[in-house]
């Protein structure tokens, strides 16, 4: 642009040029635009590492407790303690967890683990163990190691003392007092169990009262 051109005339020439100017100003905003681009892409795979990094320590660090925790449980288990007094200590209700680590154990013949979530064959019934807690709310209901059946014992000082029924999930009769049987509504049975299934699962979020359970088959 010559020094010499007017003020108008050095507006028409900037307006002519306006295209170049811009593409020239675009090309040097767009290298500034890669680099920071670049330094984006940089930071967005150091975050994802991170990301993944702290997942996998973390997951692998929970393996290891429940692993160190498992083994803690066997470890008394081998000792003599029974289930029940193991639970009690760690104050938990997770019977299911407790009766697969002492069926781990009674497996290694180290020793003589109490039954306490041991499914107790039924001297009666051919084929059938039952399954029982000593929270006093499910004390006289069973249900059988498969799912399937479902047992009861009548309560003491009653004309159903020392009588039981058994009967399916569908509440079929199978064996027992068919007296006791059809005193027990449905209703009943189906409160009960489902009691007694979420304390062997460890899903149970009542207040649970332990006591001697004498009826464990």
């Amino acid at each position: 642009m010559s020094s010499g051109m007017t003020e108008l005339q050095t507006l028409q020439y900037q307006w002519r040029n306006f295209a170049i100017d811009r593409g020239k100003a675009r090309r040097e905003v767009q290298a500034e635009v890669d680099i920071r681009q670049e330094q984006i892409n940089a930071l967005r795979d150091e975050i994802m590492a991170l990301e993944q990094g702290f997942e996998e320590q973390w997951k692998n660090r929970k393996v290891e407790l429940r692993r160190q925790l498992d083994e803690g449980v066997k470890t008394e288990l081998r000792k003599g303690r029974s289930a029940q007094a193991v639970l009690r200590e760690l104050n938990s209700q997770n019977t299911v967890w407790m009766y697969g680590l002492a069926a781990e154990v009674k497996e290694e013949g180290t020793s003589q683990v109490e039954s306490d979530f041991k499914a107790v064959p039924d001297a009666e019934i051919e084929g059938v163990e039952w399954l029982h807690h000593d929270h006093t709310g499910v004390h006289r209901w069973l249900i059988s190691a498969d799912g399937r059946y479902i047992k009861r014992w009548g309560a003491e000082d009653t004309e159903y003392d020392g009588v039981s029924f058994v009967c399916t999930r569908d509440y079929a009769f199978v064996a027992g007092s068919k007296e006791l049987f059809e005193a027990t509504s449905k209703s009943e049975i189906g409160k009960r169990v489902a009691m007694l299934e979420k304390l062997l699962s460890g899903t149970y979020s009542g207040k649970i009262k332990l006591g001697d359970n004498r009826w464990v088959a």
